[in-house]
Order: C-alpha cells, then structure tokens, then sequence
C-alpha cells in the first residue's frame, strides 16, 4: 500500500496564502492524517487558503470530508479557500455535494 500523504506538501505564497498541494489520492488512506497536517497548518494562519488539486485524481467520501473541514475552518476563522485544478473525478464530486456553491473554484 502506498503512503499517499508524501505526496501531500504545503508552501506560503508571498501574499501569505497557505497552499495545501494535495496528493493524487484523497481516500480513507491519506485524509485523516493530511487533515490533521492541513489544519495544524491552519491554526498559526490568518490569510487566504489554496488547496491545490491539480495533482489528484480521485477523491472517495473521507477527501471530500478534508475539503469540508477546510472549508469550515476557514470560514470560522474569517478567511476564503479556494480549490484549485480540480478536474475529473475529483471536481465531479464537490459539484454533486455543490460546494461549487460556497467555495471558489479555480479551473485546472
């Protein structure tokens, strides 16, 4: 079994945007832990958040669950996440639960 959270890296752009590069799999395997990475990460952030899906491929229930927890933190803390490159699969899911609605999406 692969460790997909390797692949899983942060970066702070020089606007101070926290960006969460996800891994090509976010599934039941990878989520728990990238989520307690992604929102330690968060907890010394105060500007804008970027998860970065250009990489990723599929995303089960548990990914879609990381991009919820994002998303609430941020929310709850006052500041916007984006979703970028999502394509696929991936991006077919956040549509059918319409966090397209309540998220910014970036194309791929």
């Amino acid at each position: 079994m692969t460790d997909h959270t390797q692949e899983y890296q942060t970066e702070t752009l020089p606007d101070g945007t926290l960006v969460l590069i996800m891994p090509t799999t976010l599934d039941a395997v990878s989520a728990p832990n990238i989520k307690r990475d992604a929102l330690e990460a968060l907890a010394g952030n105060d500007h804008s958040v970027r998860a970065d899906l250009q990489n990723t491929t599929f995303m089960d229930s548990s990914g879609l669950g990381l991009m919820v927890a994002l998303y609430r933190t941020a929310k709850e803390r006052g500041f916007t996440l984006t979703l970028a490159g999502a394509k696929g699969q991936p991006l077919s899911l956040i549509r059918t639960i319409q966090m397209d609605r309540v998220v910014d999406i970036e194309s791929a």
